[in-house]
């Protein structure tokens, strides 16, 4: 495979995948819910550090934790 035709192939996936139905229940969810930067990336921060399980169960810690902020 070449660098143009890999480049070509996940431009196409990014363009068939990169759309909001497909995140749920991906903690990134958390994160999609603030519109400012800085918000995002506590979020972001605070997503990952929970990952640990089933991702339905992050997203709940996440937004209680991030609620209690």
């Amino acid at each position: 495979m070449t660098v143009q035709s890999l480049k070509a192939f996940l431009e196409l996936s990014y363009g068939r995948f990169n759309r909001p139905e497909f995140i749920d229940p991906d903690p990134l969810l958390v994160v999609r819910e603030f519109s400012d930067t800085s918000d995002r990336e506590i979020a972001g921060l605070l997503a990952s550090c929970l990952a640990v399980g089933r991702a339905p169960q992050i997203v709940l810690a996440a937004r209680d934790c991030l609620g209690r902020m």
